[in-house]
């Protein structure tokens, strides 16, 4: 058998060996999630910071627990909504400004994105339950990756639950939408104070922060989200607090 043959095909003791790992930290992590943070420090290090990732589907999975991959994929399916959320790894390298080294950890909560649209009340407990885990690590802020933000209300869901901060990212991405617009108008000679302004989703948690931002730097400036008649409370209350003006369904701007 070739190098490249047996690192497809691992051995029967390595898969062993590999397999009762990884269930020895599953259970480490359970450990950690239910006993006080005190003891957690004695079989862990401390975290400064955690991010929240999830499977985006069983591959990704049998990725984590290659054993996995030996069973039904609805056997898989069936463990993945029971499983407790769990360590992925530990983040170094990074320091704060004034050289001090952070420690971060990735979390992770077991459940794929069509598990979390088929049953969202054990979507937002088992994230919930993955903040929770990153708070017993210590850790003082999390940051919410892929569907988990949603899930979450863009976090808001988890603020009275939980003692760490959340962050979605949110706002760099507005920044960076923002700063685009600006050099797109530069390239194209666009004086963006003559323009009217249409934004599609205008809603979301994206549009709502651009939409505000954008309205607030030009008083005079016309702003037109896109939206659906479902979507009117959010943004109106947004056009209400900054002039923003609407079209109202079936009307909208090319």
């Amino acid at each position: 058998m070739s190098d490249k043959e047996s690192r497809k095909n691992p051995s029967f003791f390595k898969l062993t060996v590999n397999s009762l790992t990884l269930f020895l930290a599953a259970i480490r992590d359970l450990f950690i999630l239910w006993f006080p943070r005190i003891i957690a420090r004695l079989v862990i290090r401390k975290g400064d910071y955690a991010f929240l990732i999830h499977p985006r589907d069983l591959t990704d999975v049998s990725r984590k627990y290659p054993f996995s991959s030996y069973f039904p994929p609805h056997w898989v399916e069936r463990a993945t909504r029971m499983l407790w959320p769990i360590i992925g790894s530990r983040i170094t390298g990074l320091k704060s400004a004034d050289g001090e080294d952070k420690t971060g950890y990735i979390v992770i909560c077991p459940l794929t994105p069509e598990q979390m649209h088929y049953n969202q009340r054990l979507a937002k407990k088992r994230i919930l339950q993955t903040a929770r885990l990153a708070e017993k690590l210590g850790c003082e802020v999390i940051g919410l990756g892929a569907l988990s933000t949603s899930m979450s209300m863009g976090g808001e869901y988890l603020t009275d639950k939980t003692n760490i901060g959340v962050t979605t990212g949110h706002a760099y991405t507005t920044s960076v939408i923002l700063q685009m617009l600006d050099e797109i108008a530069h390239v194209l000679n666009m004086d963006l104070e003559q323009k009217t302004l249409a934004i599609v989703g205008a809603a979301g948690y994206m549009g709502v922060p651009c939409t505000r931002i954008l309205s607030e730097k030009e008083e005079n400036r016309e702003i037109t989200p896109r939206r659906s008649p479902g979507q009117a409370s959010r943004v109106g209350s947004s056009a209400a607090r900054n002039k923003i003006g609407h079209h109202r369904s079936g009307h909208h701007p090319s």
